[in-house]
């Protein structure tokens, strides 16, 4: 799965990929630096069904919105 998108004001920062569990967002081994105001990442999941994902600022804590994939 392809993850891009645009932080304004983000540049430098790097970016964690986290899923949506049961349990709540929990950390994917997976982040992201952002050049500009972009970013982009790849990610694979064995798990099926329609799977949340959003990104975190490692240093602010901000979060984006999150997005919804559908797999298999």
């Amino acid at each position: 799965i392809d993850l891009s998108g645009v932080y304004e004001g983000g540049e430098g920062a790097i970016l964690r990929v986290q899923q949506y569990k049961e349990s709540g967002w929990d950390d994917f081994p997976v982040t992201a630096p952002v050049s500009g105001t972009t970013f982009t990442t790849f990610i694979q999941t064995g798990q099926t069904g329609e799977q949340r994902f959003r990104v975190v600022d490692t240093d602010t804590g901000a979060a984006s919105n999150e997005v919804r994939v559908q797999v298999g």
